[in-house]
């Protein structure tokens, strides 16, 4: 392997490394401050109130998750199309850590229907836990 390629190798972990640690510090932060205001609601002495904060939250958050398979499936249906208009995966432009060979022909073909197939599956259950915390919100 090249020094150029073992740069871009190590230049790919430690901003993978940076992202895992920056979620990670990220999710602590919010389950510790989640954690705190359930306390706070546990003391305060109007319970349908509490519950009603609680079950607002857990909406937002259902809502939260659903837009994020939403973006998960569009960037999966998006890469999907660029493999199959280019002919080759990972297509032009999308850096790909490691030393993984270009893909053409009937390979690209395959991952391009494996994305597209994870794309659409995204967008379903984004959709129905749409649907579903809509419905549970208007009941």
């Amino acid at each position: 392997m090249d020094s150029r390629q073992q740069r871009k190798e190590d230049g790919h972990r430690r901003r993978l490394w940076r992202s895992l640690t920056a979620v990670g510090v990220v999710g602590v932060l919010l389950l510790l401050g989640f954690d705190a205001w359930l306390r706070h609601l546990a003391e305060d002495s109007d319970l349908d109130r509490a519950l009603r904060l609680v079950a607002l939250a857990s909406t937002l958050l259902r809502f939260a998750v659903a837009l994020v398979a939403v973006l998960l499936g569009r960037y999966l249906l998006d890469w999907a199309r660029q493999t199959t208009e280019q002919g080759q995966w990972p297509p032009a432009g999308l850096e790909w850590p490691g030393k993984a060979p270009l893909r053409h022909g009937a390979d690209a073909r395959r991952i391009a229907r494996q994305l597209r197939i994870a794309g659409m599956a995204s967008m379903v259950v984004a959709l129905a836990l749409a649907a579903w915390t809509a419905w549970r919100a208007l009941a």
